[in-house]
């Protein structure tokens, strides 16, 4: 077996293109939030009203978002690593146990199991083995 990497839907990185465009729109949108900002006054006064205004704070925060967003894009492309998958048959039996109780057998049965379960009369299904208990009512015997 070896060893691959794919993408299920690659057609959704062509949004990759897009992160230049964001980064440009970023950029020009904090370049006239500066420009608007200097309009009001000295840039020393309005640090002391607006000290809370960073371009760093700002940069980060705009580096996050690229990131989360080419993230997101790898994401939605949908990365697969792994082995080659293999069609494997599976050996076995499947088993399915019915009980009809419409008639009058299955009704003497579901009596014989409810008046006799605690000693014994019951069935049990494990894994790989299915005991079925005989239970007895009325002198006639009843069989699953």
């Amino acid at each position: 077996m070896e060893d691959t990497f794919r993408f299920a839907n690659p057609h959704y990185l062509y949004l990759l293109l897009l992160v230049p465009l964001l980064a440009l729109l970023f950029l020009t949108f904090f370049r006239s939030k500066k420009r608007s900002l200097q309009s009001f006054g000295k840039p020393t006064l309005i640090l002391h009203l607006m000290p809370m205004v960073s371009a760093r704070r700002t940069a980060v925060k705009t580096s996050l978002l690229l990131a989360a967003f080419v993230l997101q894009v790898i994401v939605l492309a949908g990365p697969q690593f792994g082995s080659k998958l293999e069609t494997v048959k599976r050996k076995g039996i499947e088993l399915m146990i019915a009980l009809d109780v419409s008639t009058e057998h299955g009704a003497v049965l579901m009596e014989a199991l409810a008046l006799q379960a605690p000693e014994g009369s019951s069935f049990a299904i494990d894994d790989t083995v299915v005991t079925i208990w005989i239970a007895e009512k009325d002198g006639m015997p009843v069989r699953l």
